[in-house]
Parts: structure tokens; C-alpha cells; sequence
């Protein structure tokens, strides 16, 4: 049954590869994320920005357009929010994860801060410079503002990370630093936590660590 369910994958992908190389003059371009997974249902996608220290960010909001072949049983009603690697990559190469969409959530993707398409109109994609915006090599600044601002602009009252390599930094110190909101309940002041769960793709934790695991006592090791 694996098999069979891989090779139809397989197929479809194959498939899919063809119909573009078929319908673009020059098919040994490099296909992007996106073109290697085909969409698994209808998705519906919603873009805006959020203009932070006079950069607008950018993001995409994915959902799937009906439910009707869906019980409720089998769908996922919190947003997934995904905050992609880098520093400095664009959300693209996350794209496959929209499929997500299909099982009834949403799947909120979104350019950080000079990355990608979050740079200001004038500069016309030109990478954006630290020295105009040094905040921009602050972690915290991504983590403890420009998420935040974004969950609150979307109107979040709960939801998932998912973070990816360089993503994941940001989410952990998101979740220890930022994922907060005082409430008032009987009288009494308590923080009230959003954050469902966090999943890590390729995490990083521990700097040190990681040095010493990319390098033994001789250079190359």
C-alpha cells in the first residue's frame, strides 16, 4: 500500500513536471519549490503587508477554498504560521507546506524584514542595507517585534510555529520572549499563552554546540 501510494506521488509529480516543461519555452530552468508540488486541492491564497520601521513586510495566507469533502473530524481550525531559514532567504522553498491547507487549516507564510519581497517599493527588489536599518541584524527585533506585530495584525487568538533553520531561532526565542498577553480574570492579572505548539525543522539551540559539532580539533574534521 506504501508503494502504491508513493508511486501515484510519483506519477502525479512526473506528471506535473511535464505539463510545465510543455508550456515554457525553455524547460531546463530550474523549477521552483512550488512547480515540484502540485496543488492537492483548491487553495485560495490572501496577500498584504505590514509596514514595520518603514519596511513593508510581506505574507500569504492559504486556504482551502471548500470544505465539503472534509468532515470536521479530520481538519486542523488553528493557523500554522511558518517562518522560513536564513538569514536573508525568502519564504519560497517553504511553499509545499500550503498542501497543509487542503486538511482545513490555514497556513500563513511571510517574507522577513529585507528579505524577499519585504523590501520598500523604492529599492524595486534591491537587497535592503543594515547601515539604513541596522535593526535588521537584531534577532530580537524579528522575534519580539515583527512576529508579534504580525500575529496581531492577523488577529490570532491561538496558533502554531513552525520554524525552519534560521526560522527556528527565531521561534524558540519567540516562544520564550514574546509569546505572551495579560489578561484580566476575576480581579487577577495572568499572562495567557497563544502559542499551541512549535515544531523545529533543522533547529539550532546552542551555538557552541553546533560549532563543535560542525568542527573537530583539526580544521576539516
Amino acid at each position: 500500500k506504501a508503494n502504491f501510494t508513493r508511486n501515484i506521488l510519483l506519477l502525479s509529480v512526473f506528471q506535473h513536471f511535464s505539463s510545465v516543461a510543455r508550456s515554457d519555452p525553455n524547460p531546463w530552468k530550474q523549477w521552483t519549490c512550488d512547480e515540484l508540488t502540485p496543488n492537492l486541492c483548491d487553495l485560495q491564497v490572501e496577500t498584504g503587508t505590514l509596514v514595520l520601521r518603514s519596511i513593508p513586510v510581506k505574507y500569504w495566507r492559504y486556504k482551502r477554498q471548500t470544505e465539503d469533502s472534509f468532515n470536521n473530524e479530520s481538519t486542523i481550525s488553528i493557523p500554522i504560521i511558518a517562518v522560513h531559514g536564513g538569514p536573508s532567504w525568502p519564504h519560497n522553498y517553504m511553499l509545499p507546506l500550503k498542501q497543509l491547507a487542503c486538511r482545513g487549516t490555514e497556513v500563513i507564510f511571510y517574507d522577513q524584514a529585507g528579505c524577499g519581497e519585504s523590501v520598500p517599493e523604492e529599492r524595486g527588489g534591491a537587497p535592503v542595507s543594515p547601515s539604513d536599518h541596522p535593526h535588521l541584524l537584531d534577532t530580537s527585533y524579528y522575534s519580539e517585534e515583527e512576529l508579534p506585530a504580525l500575529i496581531d495584525h492577523w488577529g490570532l487568538d491561538a496558533y502554531h510555529v513552525l520554524g525552519s533553520s534560521w526560522g527556528t531561532i527565531l521561534a524558540q526565542l519567540f516562544a520564550l520572549n514574546a509569546d505572551k498577553e495579560r489578561i484580566t480574570t476575576g480581579g487577577r492579572r495572568r499572562r495567557r499563552r497563544r502559542l499551541q505548539s512549535l515544531v523545529l525543522s533543522g533547529p539550532l539551540s546552542d551555538a557552541q554546540s553546533y560549532i563543535a559539532a560542525q568542527m573537530g580539533s583539526c580544521r576539516g574534521e
